[in-house]
């Protein structure tokens, strides 16, 4: 943009035409008039504040003086101004974007709490508890604190989601800092600062919640638990919430649900079956938990009283997929005696090989499928008959087990392994 049409904007601007303040200042940054175009957000986005034009200010101010903030060292003579000029710089950003939150912009307002890290969460109750006497003045992080607190909670009881959120997770961490530092206190404060917080927190997790946030539906099913007067329709709510929190990505939901099944804490008309408890394991693993595996997940669907031996198969599939030998090994078991799936002893021979390959000798090692193969490569069962691969296969099982490598040591053990396979 040339310098003829700036000077249009400049005058139009001057003339009170507040929409074309932003195209304005664009246009000086654009053509390197740094100090001008902050200098024309200053004089007209301000007073009356428009968010638009304080966020750009913000923007151009960082930028332009970033420089100087970040500065760590300066001669010597001048190190007191520059000093100086950084808390200058500083306190200006703050309050602009102090203002900012105050007008309801949700990025300033997370921008300024993380900027009280690592101290956020004993901030902010020290910001609470500043109601009581206390020793000491409250410094500038409780300052702010006592400042952004309520803005949050405004922003999230207008409903922005991540205002919801972000209090949620904010009075969760004072509940559990209160609860654990309320012997610091005198009784009569710490009784009353839990309480606040422990209110604050679930209304905030209620609210979130029902925004559908994973993890604030997982918090309100433990408050649900948590609950002294708690009833039947509480505890089944509480068991909808754990489900739901699974659903929607919190794999804990799921487990957590399963456990509450398994133990009896919660019950469920005509009771919880293994297989309703398993299945929940079993979603939990889709989402990511590792414990328990999808190898234990299928043991627990063979041994069930109904025998669910197809849906054993699925997790030993599944974890055999994700690379766990002792899926590998299970799954070959299973496609060796045609349990829950067709035989097919070929894809079996090839997945006790990986199993073993990725596993050890050892006889309590669940992938260990050695003494399988041994028989397997010796007589042809599910692949080409391979003497010497069985010999030197025998050759490692027999170090393993402490036994003669000799060759008629080997046969007497396919003679007995062979009886146990077929």
């Amino acid at each position: 943009m040339d310098q003829e049409c700036i000077r249009d904007l400049a005058a139009a601007v001057e003339c009170g035409n507040q929409r074309l303040l932003l195209p304005y200042a664009q246009a000086l940054w654009q053509t390197d008039q740094h100090q001008q175009a902050i200098e024309a957000l200053e004089a007209f986005g301000i007073s009356p504040f428009d968010v638009q034009c304080a966020r750009l200010l913000v923007e151009y101010y960082e930028y332009h003086y970033c420089s100087q903030m970040h500065q760590e060292a300066a001669p010597a003579d001048g190190q007191e101004a520059n000093d100086d000029d950084i808390r200058r710089h500083r306190a200006y950003l703050f309050n602009l974007r102090l203002a900012l939150a105050d007008h309801g912009d949700v990025p300033s307002l997370f921008y300024l709490l993380e900027s009280l890290q690592p101290r956020l969460i004993k901030s902010l109750v020290a910001a609470m508890e500043s109601d009581h006497d206390i020793d000491d003045p409250p410094d500038d992080s409780v300052v702010h604190a006592r400042t952004l607190l309520p803005l949050l909670e405004k922003a999230a009881l207008e409903g922005d989601p991540s205002a919801v959120a972000g209090a949620a997770a904010i009075y969760r961490q004072m509940y559990l800092d209160t609860r654990s530092t309320s012997g610091h206190r005198p009784p009569k404060v710490a009784a009353s600062l839990a309480s606040r917080i422990a209110d604050k927190y679930r209304l905030f997790v209620a609210l979130a919640a029902k925004l559908d946030d994973a993890a604030c539906v997982f918090d309100w099913a433990e408050l649900l638990l948590a609950d002294r007067q708690k009833n039947g329709l509480q505890m089944q709510q509480a068991l909808d919430s754990f489900v739901k929190s699974g659903e929607l990505g919190n794999f804990r939901g799921y487990l957590r649900a399963a456990s509450l099944l398994q133990d009896g804490t919660i019950t469920v008309p005509g009771g919880a079956g293994d297989r309703q408890v398993l299945e929940l394991c079993y979603r939990a693993a889709q989402k990511g938990s590792t414990a328990p595996t999808l190898k234990e997940i299928g043991d627990g669907y063979r041994h069930t009283a109904d025998a669910e031996l197809a849906l054993a198969v699925r997790c030993y599939k599944e974890g055999a997929d994700g690379g766990c030998p002792n899926s590998m090994a299970a799954l070959g078991d299973c496609l060796w005696g045609g349990v829950g799936a067709a035989t097919d002893r070929s894809r079996a021979v090839e997945l006790w090989e990986r199993s073993t390959g990725l596993g050890s000798m050892a006889a309590d090692d669940c992938s260990n499928r050695a003494p399988q193969l041994l028989v397997c490569f010796w007589k042809g069962y599910g692949c080409a008959r391979d003497p010497e691969k069985a010999r030197a296969l025998w050759q490692r099982l027999a170090s393993s087990l402490g036994v003669s490598a000799s060759e008629e040591q080997m046969l007497d053990a396919i003679d007995l392994i062979e009886g146990q396979l077929l």
